[in-house]
């Protein structure tokens, strides 16, 4: 099949870590559309690409070396010749004035989206070398040049929404130009029916063109069953607050069987974690792996047996974390915030409410791998993921749905 051109705007892929979900949905892309082009961000933490791409894609020099360093957003942010007045006039409108968290993402937004606004107008500014789609892998940041693009009708943009790019609740209630933004584009994809609704019941001027598309995870077979009596109990996330690792630790020490916890990823809130590892009695064995690449957690997935999946995170769009282990047939333990409940229910493990107690928490790890339907857990976790989280099916949907809406 061949489409056109589309240019798609990340925040580091293929630079860094992050985004490794988009891998297999740019595959499926590089299939449909003639020739694709990326321009990310940001570079991750090496200047070098970390992920190889199809031969028909190219990728531009990063936006900024890092957009989070002060001095580089306010040389490139002041030092170009692009648009003032809007901003200023936004800066009115929104009171931002009087309150420091709405002043400081105003700052930001004027400084970062007037570089990339110049910047698109050099690289971009022909129609000669325009291309078809303008595909936005995020609702802020790169986004944010969208309400001031001059395109031709033939032009479509297309912006894909997950969390914390969605709810203005996790942006200090304040997004700039969001409804400028909304009125522009041609399709925004949603991961989770959570975030649709959200946004349609926020902003009706999207109504007519919505769309549920899932990050879904690849296939990489079953997990093993476990052969000893000690249960073995993953999380994988970033050990920040929002993630709330803390809350396995504490639970786990109210444990009297004998368990194993691994937590995957690293973060701030380390050391806190640890210091409560070092308080467990004789019966928990614990491990912290520290960041590991995608490949390598799949591995583990695949060669050691684990008995249940816990997020507890007081926030999410849809985890990918929990789709992963749900391709593997591993039992779930979650909160019930964001979209989790959209993957996650009765049938593949429990959900739990968003303010447990570690001692709650606790109570329900025992429910669960004491429950007489614990094995129809692992079978039924594996049916779900199969039925919407399957990366092959959701995203071969949603090319059929980008084609449609962008011809």
């Amino acid at each position: 099949m061949n489409r056109g051109k589309i240019i798609i705007f990340t925040d580091k892929y293929p630079y860094g870590s992050s985004e490794s979900f988009f891998t297999t949905e740019l595959k499926l892309l590089s299939n449909t559309f003639e020739g694709i082009t990326i321009w990310p961000l940001t570079y991750g933490a090496n200047i070098n690409p970390s992920r190889t791409v199809p031969s028909n894609i190219g990728v531009l020099e990063p936006a900024f070396c890092n957009y989070k360093s002060i001095s580089e957003l306010l040389i490139k942010g002041i030092l170009n010749r692009s648009i003032v007045k809007p901003f200023f006039r936004e800066f009115f409108s929104s009171n931002c004035l009087f309150s420091k968290s709405k002043l400081r993402t105003w700052v930001t937004t004027f400084l970062l989206t007037r570089h990339l606004i110049s910047l698109f107008s050099r690289k971009l500014g022909s129609e000669s070398i325009l291309p078809s789609v303008l595909y936005f892998y995020w609702g802020l940041r790169w986004s944010q040049v969208i309400p001031f693009l001059s395109l031709p009708p033939s032009t479509k943009i297309i912006v894909r929404f997950h969390g914390s790019d969605l709810y203005e609740n996790m942006n200090g209630n304040y997004i700039p130009f969001r409804e400028s933004l909304l009125r522009k584009l041609d399709l925004a994809v949603f991961i989770s029916e959570m975030g649709l609704n959200y946004l349609k019941t926020k902003y009706p001027i999207i109504s007519n063109k919505c769309v549920i598309s899932r990050i879904g995870t690849n296939d990489f077979g079953l997990n093993p069953i476990r052969k000893t009596n000690r249960i073995h109990i993953v999380s994988c996330s970033n050990i920040i607050p929002l993630k709330r690792v803390y809350m396995i630790a504490e639970s786990l020490r109210l444990l009297s069987i004998p368990v194993k916890w691994t937590h995957i990823g690293d973060g701030v809130d380390k050391k806190r974690i640890v210091e409560i590892a070092l308080t467990f009695s004789s019966n928990v064995e614990w491990n912290f792996t520290g960041s590991l690449l995608n490949e390598e957690i799949m591995q583990f997935y695949s060669s050691e047996s684990i008995d249940i999946f816990i997020n507890v995170s007081s926030s999410e769009g849809v985890p990918v974390s929990v789709m992963e282990a749900l391709s593997f047939g591993i039992p779930i333990l979650a909160t019930d915030v964001g979209g989790t409940n959209e993957i996650v229910n009765n049938s593949v493990g429990t959900l739990v409410k968003s303010d447990i107690t570690p001692k709650e928490l606790a109570y329900e790890i025992l429910a669960l791998i004491s429950n007489p339907r614990y094995l129809t857990y692992r079978v039924n976790a594996r049916k779900q993921w199969e039925l919407i989280c399957n990366s092959k099916q959701v995203y071969s949907e949603f090319i059929n749905i980008l084609v449609i809406k962008t011809q």
